[in-house]
């Protein structure tokens, strides 16, 4: 298992680069963002409006000091969520001006699925990981397959 990050973004005018965290295993590439999103698309349209501009507004002016819509989670070792109204997309910083994404979920209830928190702790750990091992993998812009409409 290899893994990856993809933009989801065009990163070409902006200060903060946002990407997807992945991985290939036997050739499939399994990325719980790009499967979280494509799911929004049809089944929260409005809601991913609102989340895809949030990721917009933070790659122009780095993410928002407003916890209503971007807070760093308790007990997580760095792992912060964006909030639009729902939706949460998690997320870690890594050298200042990169923020990988790790997955998304719906809130349904007043506190945060546990699982959930736990799937971005350990994308965020397989991440460093394979940077610590010098095995991971930056795919650039032209290999985008995230599209998310800012």
């Amino acid at each position: 298992m290899s893994i990856v990050t993809k933009p989801i973004r065009d990163q070409t005018y902006y200060d903060i680069r946002i990407v997807a965290v992945g991985a290939y295993n036997e050739g499939k590439f399994n990325c719980p963002v790009i499967e979280f999103l494509g799911e929004q698309e049809s089944e929260h349209p409005r809601m991913l409006e609102r989340l895809t501009a949030l990721l917009e507004s933070a790659a122009k002016y780095r993410p928002l000091r407003n916890e209503q819509k971007f807070r760093v989670l308790k007990n997580t070792d760095g792992i912060f969520e964006f909030k639009a109204d729902q939706l949460r997309l998690f997320c870690f910083w890594d050298e200042g001006d990169l923020l990988v994404c790790t997955n998304g979920a719906v809130k349904k209830k007043q506190r945060t699925d546990p699982t959930v928190i736990r799937t971005a702790i350990h994308w965020k750990n397989s991440y460093f990981e394979a940077k610590r091992n010098k095995s991971l993998k930056h795919e650039p812009e032209h290999n985008q397959i995230i599209h998310v409409h800012f």
